[in-house]
């Protein structure tokens, strides 16, 4: 486990651990206050693996080598699977546009979900490097994009660079 991690958690935990501590040495009498103290930690715990993404109005259209996304809101992730031999690069450009938002982003999730590595190319272009079969995960994501489209195409080391990706 990195150690930012660790710390996050250390801190989470020393901040709830007071919390409870709090609620029971001082605030005892109140009797609502203890069932807030144990409430809100579980909250807290429920809400962590749970998926909050938002699609309305999604429109995806797949090809062998590409995924395109029409959308009128999109909060979240969305992943798109591409699958690679031993030994194998693949290279894979990402486009988004939205009318309204506060960010997007592009990542690589490994098939447990973990984050995988992936080279910068060009401004436009990554790639990513199979050390073995698999399938990985190009991952979009939005903040409150509304009114967008986003597409990614993908292709191997060797093959012919399509005219979009020059």
């Amino acid at each position: 486990m990195p150690i930012e991690y660790a710390l996050i958690a250390g801190t989470i935990g020393g901040f709830f651990s007071l919390l409870f501590l709090f609620g029971k040495e001082k605030l005892k009498p109140l009797k609502w206050y203890s069932w807030i103290v144990i409430v809100i930690p579980l909250v807290c715990l429920v809400m962590i693996p749970m998926d909050h993404t938002s699609k309305v109005g999604w429109n995806e259209v797949t090809g062998d080598t590409f995924v395109e996304v029409e959308y009128e809101y999109f909060n979240g992730e969305h992943l798109i699977p591409i699958h690679g031999e031993q030994g194998e690069r693949i290279y894979f450009d990402v486009e988004h546009h939205f009318k309204n938002g506060n960010s997007y982003g592009m990542s690589l999730y490994d098939e447990n979900g973990d984050y995988a590595g992936m080279n910068e190319e060009n401004d436009d272009v990554s790639s990513v490097d199979f050390k073995k079969t698999a399938t990985k995960y190009i991952v979009v994501q939005a903040i409150n994009g509304e009114q967008g489209q986003f597409r990614v195409r993908w292709w191997k080391e060797g093959e012919t660079v399509p005219d979009w990706a020059k």
